[in-house]
């Protein structure tokens, strides 16, 4: 018992000293993995957030490439046919309210692009028929850009027709006014080229006699993100090649 009792005197504890160590090495691992966990959310919020970018880009371009790729669609043979009266209803094309004779494109622009296509294949413009009303197809269909060329306006910018809008916004008008179809596109470009693969009037409204060579339409277009991140925005490029099989 005596000597159980000596060697429990003679066992030392932790002293002040170590365990003030011990508490800051912890500390640091502890500060360490905060860090190491913040930086992979940020990552990951980043990431993310560029997904989200690339994604929206995409779907720009799915729904501009699926509905133009039908422009000048006449299954009939009719809508197109120069010795018919087929008037459009009353549409704005070139910034004037008015009916017009159809055609296949109406507007062909860097920043704009507006179609005709008898979708319900009934011959008639926007699914409606002598004596026989039927539901709009959404057959006339208008596309426009809006960028931000006065850099003194905050989140807005005229249209082509001098009406405000959100900057950097896609709109689409099938009759009822344009739509907002996509936000936070920072550049959009439309290129057109004739069946020979050459270019039509870089960077110009295109004639009427311009608009009938147009073969394919190349969209080029950039989606940036809602918010900047750590570094500043995150954006996306796309292009997208449209063949028009029925010009």
């Amino acid at each position: 018992m005596k000597q159980f009792m000596q060697t429990t005197k003679n066992e030392k504890g932790v002293s002040l000293l170590e365990m003030l160590f011990a508490i800051s090495l912890i500390l640091v691992m502890a500060a360490s993995f905060h860090q190491l966990l913040s930086s992979f959310y940020e990552n990951y919020e980043v990431q993310e957030a560029i997904a989200e970018t690339q994604q929206q880009g995409r779907v720009t371009a799915d729904l501009f490439w699926h509905e133009i790729r039908n422009t000048g669609f006449d299954p009939t043979g009719r809508l197109f046919d120069p010795d018919r009266a087929n008037l459009t209803k009353p549409r704005k094309v070139g910034c004037v309210q008015d009916t017009y004779p159809v055609e296949p494109i109406f507007e062909a622009a860097p920043t704009i692009f507006h179609f005709l296509a008898d979708l319900n294949q009934n011959g008639e413009v926007d699914g409606e028929e002598a004596g026989d009303r039927q539901a709009d197809p959404k057959e006339h269909v208008r596309y426009e850009w809006v960028g931000d060329a006065d850099p003194r306006k905050i989140g807005s910018d005229p249209d082509a027709c001098g009406e405000e809008r959100t900057s950097y916004t896609l709109y689409r008008d099938t009759g009822g006014g344009m739509q907002a179809v996509s936000s936070h596109i920072t550049a959009f470009a439309l290129e057109y080229y004739d069946e020979d693969g050459v270019q039509i009037a870089p960077g110009a409204v295109l004639t009427p006699e311009e608009r009938a060579r147009i073969r394919r339409v190349v969209l080029k277009l950039t989606a940036r993100t809602g918010d900047p991140l750590e570094n500043g925005y995150g954006e996306r490029k796309l292009r997208t090649d449209i063949w028009l099989r029925n010009m």
